[in-house]
This record gives C-alpha cells, sequence and structure tokens, in this order.
C-alpha cells in the first residue's frame, strides 16, 4: 500500500535524479570559469520570444528540464506577459521538485489567464505530488469551469481518477480511467499511464474483492499491461525484445529472473517492469504486492504530459 500511495502523489512524475539536476548546476557555477574561455551555451540574447519558446519546448521533450527553464526565463525577460512561457517553465520546476518555484509561475499564468483550464491542472498536479488531494479537487473544478479543451479534459479525468483512487473508492476510479481510455484523439503519454493506473487499481481492489472476483480483477489487470506492451514496443534494446517474446511463450519464471537481473543495471525504463509485473501475475498469481510494486515504479518513469 505504501508504495503505491507514493506513486499516486508523485505522478507524473519522474525520477529522483531529475530533482538533482539544480544541485549540480549549482555546483558547476560556483567555480567561474577562465576570462580566456568562451562561454559553452549559444547567445540567446537576439532570438525573438517565438524562437526561444519553440527551443524551451524542445529541451522539455528532451527531458532537458534545467535548460528549458532557463529558456522560458528569457521569454519572460522580454515579455512578461501575454505568453505560455510561465506555464511551461512551471512544469519545467515541477519536473525538477522545485514545488515552490513551479507554484509560483503556475499562479503567474493563472493571474494572466483565468480562464485557462491549463494553469489550474498543473496546479493540481503539484497538489497530487504533495499529497494535498482536497486542493486538488479545488483545482479541477476551476478547470472545469474553463470548458477545458479534449485533451484538459482527458487530464482532469485522469487525476480525478487519482484522487478516487486515493479515496480507495476503486469502482469510481476504474471509471475515470477508463474514459479517459476510451477517448478520442488520446496522448500517447497519457494512455499508457492511464493503463498502468487502471492495472494498479484493479490489483488494489482485488486485494478486498470477494474470492469469486480476485481472478476476474487481476485478469484485467494483466490485459492492460499486455495493452501497454502494444504502446511501449522493445524497438532494438535486444534484452527487451527477448523478454516480450519470452513473455509471449509462456517462460514466466524466465522472464522475473532475467528482467531482476537487467534492472540492477538499468532501472530508469517502465516496460522492465511491465515485463516483469505481468509475467508475476501469469505465474504466480499470489504474488499480487510484488506486481504492484513494479507498475507502480512504471508509472514513475512515464509522468502525465
Amino acid at each position: 500500500m505504501r508504495v503505491t500511495r507514493i506513486v499516486f502523489g508523485v505522478c507524473t512524475l519522474c525520477l529522483l535524479t531529475w530533482g538533482q539536476v539544480p544541485a549540480m548546476a549549482q555546483t558547476e557555477e560556483a567555480t567561474p570559469l577562465p576570462q580566456s574561455v568562451p562561454p559553452t551555451s549559444p547567445n540567446l540574447s537576439n532570438r525573438s520570444v517565438s524562437e526561444l519558446l519553440q527551443l524551451g519546448t524542445e529541451k522539455m521533450g528532451q527531458r532537458l528540464y534545467a535548460e528549458a527553464a532557463e529558456l522560458f526565463s528569457q521569454v519572460v525577460q522580454k515579455q512578461a506577459t501575454g505568453t505560455e512561457a510561465y506555464l511551461h517553465r512551471g512544469i519545467c520546476y515541477m519536473e525538477l521538485w522545485e514545488f515552490d518555484k513551479a507554484v509560483a509561475d503556475f499562479d503567474t499564468y493563472i493571474q494572466q489567464n483565468p480562464k485557462r483550464a491549463s494553469g489550474y491542472i498543473q496546479r493540481a498536479r503539484i497538489h497530487a505530488k504533495r499529497g494535498q488531494w482536497d486542493k486538488v479537487l479545488s483545482e479541477l473544478t476551476h478547470a472545469q469551469a474553463c470548458e477545458p479543451d479534449t485533451h484538459d479534459r482527458n487530464r482532469i479525468a485522469f487525476l480525478q481518477g487519482q484522487w478516487e483512487f486515493e479515496q480507495k473508492k476503486y469502482p469510481e476510479a476504474l471509471a475515470r480511467f477508463s474514459e479517459v481510455l476510451s477517448a478520442p484523439e488520446l496522448q500517447a503519454n497519457l494512455r499508457q499511464i492511464a493503463l498502468l493506473c487502471r492495472c494498479l487499481t484493479y490489483l488494489r481492489w482485488s486485494e478486498t474483492a470477494p474470492a469469486d472476483e480476485k481472478t476476474t480483477l487481476r485478469q484485467k489487470a494483466a490485459h492492460d499491461l499486455a495493452e501497454y506492451r502494444k504502446g511501449d514496443p522493445p524497438n532494438a534494446v535486444e534484452f527487451l525484445v527477448r523478454a516480450s517474446d519470452l513473455l509471449q511463450k509462456q517462460q514466466f519464471e524466465v522472464v522475473v529472473k532475467e528482467t531482476s537481473d537487467y534492472l540492477l543495471g538499468c532501472f530508469d525504463k517502465p516496460l522492465p517492469f511491465v515485463l516483469r509485473a505481468q509475467a508475476y501475475l501469469e505465474w504466480q498469481p499470489n504474488q499480487v504486492e510484488k506486481a504492484t510494486e513494479d507498475i507502480s515504479q512504471a508509472v514513475t518513469k512515464i509522468g502525465m504530459p
């Protein structure tokens, strides 16, 4: 239970190592470069606001949040209002676990754009990371009043599902995650994390369900893991291709052993955790807690868009 509660508090979420980036940056900046050495970063002072926004967005896509935040800071210096820079920089700070800075940026964005749902949704994510679920609901109420677009409606439903999971309202949480998964034009990242969260909900509900329902719920969880794997193909990583093939051949014990060995040296991808979780469910249905922990780990490797 403890692992699952932590994951739903940080969903979106990313590895703790991302939160160490600012400290590393400060260490490097503490030692000034000799005057004869030119700066390593390009001079962006002549770039337009739109160019800086584009560059920052590209850095966000590469998970280079500290660099992206600096680019958005330059946007704010050039144009303090009428841009998405505060929203984007707030997301970067959130991914870097600098929550106070993130909240300040979301507050500014909402002040400038009170009728846009995105600011409330991102501020709700901060509250979710901090486990302040009553504040999450308040933010989502504001977001819904803003006539959100399709993408924002999906994110609102997802966060509502997280809140219901935290309240142990498992049928309601399942309905929310299913609502997200059935939405048209669903972002790939949101689909993947919604599948894992629905899987977690099936497993958590199965712990207290009547005996005749446990098997059905766990089968549904295994199905969601299989659907997740379709959206996260192993590509050229030879080990993941092999493990996926072994899972198809129902060699579950081998999958558990080999994924465990693999994760000793490479634990930054969600798919190995998903493969091992599915092997546990298929091979040893009584190992629900181990499967739950693996799915929880996978969730932290994705994060909500």
